[in-house]
């Protein structure tokens, strides 16, 4: 997974995101719809020859797994007619789109369209970089590198009875395990809708919860 994915993971998985999406052949019925809380899906063990390359039709986000696993059941129910043998609906995607819609109205379930779940979450991400880089610029790094420092003493000292099964992080491992944690910390204090969350900076116990060895 690259880099921004996994931060735009993190940041979905703080907010318990899950999303609803229809696939199918580019252009042409059949379509298959269901649910993810993964930022990237594999569609090629759905790949056969027959069909021109899967691709996304359409991708909601739901707010809990179980608001989207009931879209997810309801919409397929709706179009139970439509089900092929193969386990595929014999539907196009703009229809597959409309009941999709159609069921989250008639559940009082709102869905938030893929592209703003991302532009959100890389905005997120943004404020994260930006506040990591003015600690940098003030010089108000050393407690975090103090905290990798004790983090390393400490797994060195237990490396014996680890028996050399376990690796310590480096240096790029656990600071990325920090900007995680404050990414999550933003997502967490967003979603409780707390006055000036984004403007909050980690505190020095968030640094010993991430220096945990996973």
């Amino acid at each position: 997974m690259k880099h921004q994915d996994f931060l735009i993971q993190q940041y979905i998985d703080a907010f318990e995101y899950c999303s609803v999406y229809v696939i199918g052949p580019q252009d042409k019925e059949p379509v298959q719809i269901a649910c993810s809380k993964a930022i990237s899906i594999k569609v090629d063990d759905k790949q056969t020859a027959k069909w021109q390359r899967l691709a996304f039709h359409s991708r909601f986000w739901c707010s809990s797994h179980c608001k989207a696993k009931a879209i997810e059941a309801d919409t397929n129910r709706e179009l139970r007619s439509k089900l092929s043998r193969s386990g595929w609906l014999n539907v196009s995607a703009e229809l597959a789109r409309a009941v999709i819609r159609k069921v989250a109205a008639a559940s009082n379930i709102t869905l938030t369209p893929h592209s703003l779940v991302i532009e959100r979450a890389e905005q997120a991400i943004a404020r994260v970089e930006e506040i990591l880089i003015g600690m940098q610029q003030r010089g108000e790094m050393r407690q975090i590198n103090e905290t990798y420092k004790n983090y390393r003493m400490k797994f060195e000292a237990s490396a014996d009875r680890r028996r050399g099964e376990a690796r310590a992080m480096n240096y790029d491992q656990f600071f990325l395990r920090y900007k995680v944690n404050f990414l999550r910390q933003l997502a967490f204090a967003m979603k409780e809708r707390r006055p000036n969350a984004e403007n909050k900076e980690p505190m020095s116990a968030d640094l010993a919860e991430i220096s945990k060895a996973e």
